[in-house]
């Protein structure tokens, strides 16, 4: 037979048990990270001069504005991104670095690793189409 204070006992660790597993069944289903809001995961590279572009950021500009996303490009010049259905003006800055001032207090501009035309979406000339299915994409940049 049980006492009263082992039963209050037992009636707390049922309690605790069963508001663990109720916060573990929300975490893995409800906060995954995995979101099903209509966008598709696009995977891709740059390459500029045959060698990928290490360092940058590719930016994906949609016409209306609404939907632009931009991500980093990795060592071996890949990219992931998530981006709705539709078309994409692509930009691709990649610079050795950042502006600042030097010893004097000029502006020092860091050098461009690929032809400034791929810094602006009017002149670029990449566009991407992203759809569902799509297979991954190489962005060959051009001197």
């Amino acid at each position: 037979m049980t006492s009263a204070s082992e039963d209050g006992r037992y009636r707390h660790y049922a309690a605790v048990s069963i508001g663990a597993v109720a916060v573990a069944v929300v975490l893995v289903s409800g906060c995954s990270g995995q979101r099903n809001d209509g966008r598709i995961a696009v995977v891709g590279r740059v390459i500029y001069d045959g060698q990928p572009v290490r360092v940058g950021r590719v930016l994906f500009a949609t016409s209306s504005g609404h939907g632009d996303s931009a991500v980093g490009l990795d060592e071996r010049g890949g990219f992931r991104a998530k981006l709705f259905p539709g078309d994409y003006a692509v930009v691709v800055r990649a610079t050795d670095g950042f502006e600042h001032l030097d010893e004097k207090g000029n502006l020092v501009l860091p050098a461009k690793l690929v032809p400034v035309k791929y810094f602006d979406a009017k002149t670029s000339g990449l566009v991407l189409t992203v759809t569902a299915g799509m297979k991954p994409v190489e962005l060959t940049l051009q001197p």
